[in-house]
């Protein structure tokens, strides 16, 4: 009888043992998300004109492959709602352009008066 017990105990250890692997995948992926849409947020603030426009590119590829590891590992979801809040807090809409805060710092110190719009 405790052989049998042992034997149910491991299996069920083995049949665990998977979950907790993509669970920690999971968790991974989603973090790193979280990071990079931070990093997205200070060049949103830091950058303009070509050196965001370049940025922009470079994070939206890696958000885009964070999001797909992201439904792959069964937390898309959450994924989705991380880019949402992102988006929300940014303040952005879709195809409308924004004055961006480095853009209207750099417009203030060439004394154009703080007209940038920024669109790229």
């Amino acid at each position: 009888m405790d052989e049998a017990k042992a034997d149910a105990v491991q299996s069920a250890a083995e049949a665990v043992r998977p979950v907790l692997v993509l669970s920690r995948f999971a968790m991974d992926r989603l973090l790193r998300l979280r990071a990079i849409l931070g990093r997205q947020r200070e060049a949103e603030r830091m950058l303009y004109g070509q050196e965001l426009a370049q940025a922009r590119a470079l994070l939206s590829r890696a958000i885009f492959i964070l999001y797909l590891d992201c439904r792959e590992a069964g937390v898309g979801a959450e994924a989705l709602a991380l880019l949402e809040e992102a988006r929300a807090a940014s303040g952005r809409s879709a195809g409308a352009p924004r004055s961006c805060p480095a853009g209207e710092r750099r417009s203030r110190e060439l004394g154009n008066g703080g007209g940038h719009r920024c669109v790229c």
